[in-house]
Order: structure tokens, then C-alpha cells, then sequence
């Protein structure tokens, strides 16, 4: 069952404007190494579908606070980064500071980070040695240089755009994005879409032709009930009460209906990596809407997927 203090939180935001922003700061996603954790994830799932940063433009879907994994991608070789919100929570004074600790950390080539909150991170990594065979020493000179170093940071501070572009609107129709898309990454954030449909078309209409996408979705209740899938045995009217009118929360869509929409948008996917739980409700306990689920959706608590449009799949990538 859901939890009662979710029920009133989002009762209450029907009435109380306070209570229909549920976004909360992770720590781990606005700090320098949480971000650099994740994007080493990213060098990993990219290099898997056969392709790499440089000269890319990459757009991230809900960076929320931290552009931190576009600092990263702009550090690696991509030419231009877009941060796609619904709102701008981002804030300046964190994201230099994070842009110089990213700086530092490409510089000593470090380690991928494994310990503390990072130990969390999927798809999971058992090697964690800078890829220099993917990021190698002759690109990073050139990222690092000097000069291209102060251009990004006075771009990110002064908001001009040449290499940072920011996007914000409530529906992804409405957002002008002015070239097409070689990499399109989100961290967690498609489980938070209610309209999947727009979304998964502005994608389609963003990607360039031989473009790749890296999604990271978290099909869990996010601590809205006791059991990690327990927002499935939710009744219609529960949902209604608990969802309320927040900015978001969590649409309740499993595996299969993502990929579904991938497919009817024109996407396959090429791998997904799958971390999956059965410590949690069955099927049959899940409310009748939810109740004709297989049962490797109802286990399925996060997904890694990657992503090309249909029929520019590379052979040597696996689908799964």
C-alpha cells in the first residue's frame, strides 16, 4: 500500500502550492564526482553502441539541479550540450564550482568512483580504472586546453549559449532545439513523464539519423509505499490522491510500455542492462489495472537501455 504521508503530501497540493514541486536535491547528482560517476556510465554505454563524444551535440532530459554530466560530455569532446527541463532549477553558482572539481578530475584522469552513494549507481561497474582507451590522452589535451577551458566557464557562467543551451517548457512540442541530436541521456527522469507520448516523439524529432540514446529509468515506487513495486497495488482513486496536482511524480509505466513506445516512435533497442528484484509484490497483488503484467516487468526495478532508430542498430551491440 502507499504510504500515508505520501496520500497527504499529495492530497495537500491540491490547496497548497508548496506541496507540487516534489523535487528533491540527491547529493550525489549535483556534486562534481556524483556526476562524473554517472557519466563514466554514459563513455561506457556510448562506446557499446559503437559510436563516441567527439563532435557530438548531446541533450540531457532533467539535469534538475546540475548540469554536471554536460560539463562532462563538453570536457570529453562533445561540441555542445542541451539541458531540457521543466522548469529551471538549476544554479549557477554550483554548476562553476562543480565545472572546476570536473575540470580537476579529468585532468588527473581519476578513477571512477565506487564508494558511498556512487556505490548505488547501475548499470554497475567492476573495473573502475579511467577508460583512456575511450577518453584518450591526445582528445583530452585538446578539451583541456587552456583557452577551450575559458570559454566553457564563461559560457556557463554568462549564459551565452555557445556551448551550454538551456530549455524549459512543460511540453517537449513547445522546445526549439537548433541542430540535430547525436546523443540524447537521462538519469532517472522518463518514470517521472506523465505525457511519454510527446516525449518519445520530440525525441524522434530531435535525434540525428545516426544518433544513439542512453536512458536510465527507475521503475520503483521511490519510497511511496513499503514495497519497492508496491505503487502497482494502488487503486485509481489512491493514485489520484497521492499524485494530486504535483509538478510530477511518477507515471507507473513498466518496462514493456517504454519499449513499446520506442518501437511505435521508431527506436530498438540495442541493450539493456536489467536490475531485477523479487523481494517484492507479485502480479496478483497489484491493482486489476496492473494485474496482466508479466512477471519480468513486476520484477524489474531499473533499466539501462540503449538506443538507435530503427534499422541503424551496429551489428557487434546485442539486443536484449
Amino acid at each position: 500500500m502507499i504510504r500515508a504521508k505520501s496520500v497527504v503530501k499529495g492530497t495537500s497540493s491540491f490547496v497548497i502550492n508548496a506541496f507540487r514541486n516534489p523535487h528533491g536535491t540527491i547529493s550525489g547528482t549535483v556534486s562534481a564526482l556524483g556526476s562524473y560517476a554517472i557519466f563514466m556510465r554514459y563513455v561506457r554505454a556510448i562506446a557499446q553502441a559503437g559510436s563516441s563524444l567527439e563532435g557530438r551535440t548531446v541533450l540531457e532530459v532533467g539535469p534538475g539541479s546540475s548540469l554536471g554530466v554536460g560539463i562532462a560530455a563538453l570536457l570529453s569532446g562533445a561540441t555542445r550540450y542541451y539541458a531540457y527541463d521543466l522548469v529551471d532549477q538549476t544554479d549557477s553558482q554550483r554548476n562553476l564550482a562543480v565545472f572546476d572539481e570536473m575540470v580537476e578530475l579529468f585532468r588527473q584522469r581519476a578513477p571512477v568512483p565506487i564508494e558511498g552513494w556512487c556505490a548505488r549507481i547501475f548499470p554497475f561497474i567492476d573495473d573502475r580504472a579511467f577508460p583512456h582507451a575511450l577518453l584518450p590522452d591526445q582528445l583530452l589535451h585538446r578539451m583541456l586546453a587552456a583557452d577551450r577551458i575559458s570559454a566553457l566557464r564563461h559560457d556557463l557562467a554568462t549564459g551565452e549559449g555557445s556551448y551550454f543551451r538551456a530549455r524549459f517548457a512543460q511540453d517537449p512540442a513547445d522546445v526549439q532545439i537548433d541542430e540535430p541530436i547525436d546523443l540524447i541521456i537521462s538519469e532517472s527522469v522518463l518514470e517521472h513523464v506523465d505525457d511519454l507520448e510527446s516525449t518519445y516523439q520530440a525525441f524522434a524529432r530531435w535525434l540525428s539519423d545516426d544518433g544513439i540514446m542512453v536512458h536510465l529509468i527507475d521503475y520503483s515506487s521511490h519510497n511511496l509505499s513499503r514495497h519497492w513495486n508496491g505503487h502497482w497495488q494502488c487503486s485509481p482513486l489512491v493514485w489520484s490522491l497521492t499524485r494530486g496536482k504535483r509538478l510530477f511524480l511518477i507515471n507507473r509505466v513498466p518496462h514493456q510500455g517504454h519499449v513499446d513506445l520506442l518501437q511505435s516512435h521508431g527506436f530498438k533497442v540495442v541493450h539493456c542492462d536489467k536490475l531485477r528484484r523479487v523481494d517484492g509484490l507479485t502480479p496478483d497483488q497489484f491493482s486489476p489495472e496492473f494485474r496482466s503484467m508479466g512477471f519480468a516487468d513486476a520484477t524489474t526495478c531499473l533499466a539501462a537501455l540503449i538506443c538507435r532508430r530503427q534499422g541503424n542498430e551496429p551489428r557487434a551491440v546485442n539486443g536484449s
